[in-house]
């Protein structure tokens, strides 16, 4: 359906980001360090469970993409799903050890040029409504609320759906 499906290994795709060392496609046997990587990012409640990451990795439609640490840690991954007109973001996670270093801004970079390679028209995403830190982060990267998703992680917690609209000659912000 889309070229590079999760699980393979493909040389530097015309969107790879040289500037970030280690990253690639996801693979496989990746799941314990992303298993971990997810545990060490999100609530328990707001986290996938290793069958869903397992699910995603080997899916035609999702997109896995990680950046390699030492041994066996990884220092951030990202998890797409490309649609008709649209890229989600299904999740962003950087190892709490390596934030603070432009990884997460990297990551939105390379979902956004995956997109318009694509040919697709918008990235979206989902944020827990309370972390205004994180909506603030997204909005200064051009991600603009779209609506409020009520008991989206759980009952009471709340998401807003994020959303950046690719201009035919766009730049990331």
């Amino acid at each position: 359906m889309h070229p590079m499906p999760a699980g393979t290994d493909v040389p530097n795709p015309p969107c790879f980001p040289p500037f970030v060392q280690g990253f690639r496609p996801g693979r496989r046997e990746d799941i314990k360090s992303l298993v971990r990587l997810e545990t060490s990012c999100f609530a328990e409640e707001k986290r996938d469970s290793r069958r869903c990451i397992a699910g995603s990795l080997n899916s035609p439609r999702q997109e896995v993409w990680v950046i390699e640490g030492e041994e066996e840690e990884l220092k951030g991954s990202l998890f797409l799903r490309p649609a008709q007109a649209s890229l989600r973001i299904y999740s962003v996670a950087i190892n709490p050890s390596f934030r603070c270093e432009g990884l997460g801004t990297r990551l939105l970079q390379f979902a956004i040029e995956r997109a318009r390679l694509l040919g697709l028209t918008r990235v979206f995403l989902e944020s827990e409504a309370e972390s205004m830190f994180l909506c603030e982060w997204y909005g200064r990267h051009g991600f603009r609320r779209e609506r409020l998703l009520h008991n989206f992680y759980a009952p009471g917690c709340h998401a807003w759906r994020m959303v950046f609209q690719i201009e035919p000659d766009s730049a990331f912000a």
